[in-house]
């Protein structure tokens, strides 16, 4: 049986559901780009510009959300994420729980898309 959601995921859901979908925000106070895919699934993509990477949290799929994962690439990699690598990624997480993301990112990535929409 899978454990309930972290409190910190339903708000961060509530946010994403509200950013529109291909437009990239811009944290004033870290810098950080920040974007909404929904292609299955619904990911945060965030950008560092200063360190050349790029985060995807996969914090759900279309209508429900689900405990979020991150994948860090560098800039310029193509993410690829398609339903059935999304599914082998949850299976791998599943069983090592290294893409796991904590309750503090979550609540500083929340709080980054709140300061990029206002």
């Amino acid at each position: 049986m899978r454990e309930p959601l972290h409190p910190s995921v339903r708000p961060l859901w509530q946010l994403v559901r509200r950013v529109p979908g291909g437009v990239t925000l811009r944290d004033p106070d870290s810098g950080r780009l920040l974007s909404v895919e929904r292609r299955g699934f619904v990911e945060i993509v965030a950008a560092d510009p200063g360190a050349g990477t790029v985060m995807r949290y996969t914090v759900g799929f279309l209508f429900w959300p689900i405990r979020p994962l991150c994948d860090i690439r560098r800039a310029g990699e193509a993410p690829g994420v398609s339903w059935r690598n999304g599914r082998r990624a949850l299976l791998f997480n599943d069983a090592t729980g290294v893409m796991e993301v904590g309750p503090d990112e979550l609540d500083e990535l929340r709080g980054q898309l709140e300061r990029a929409i206002a």
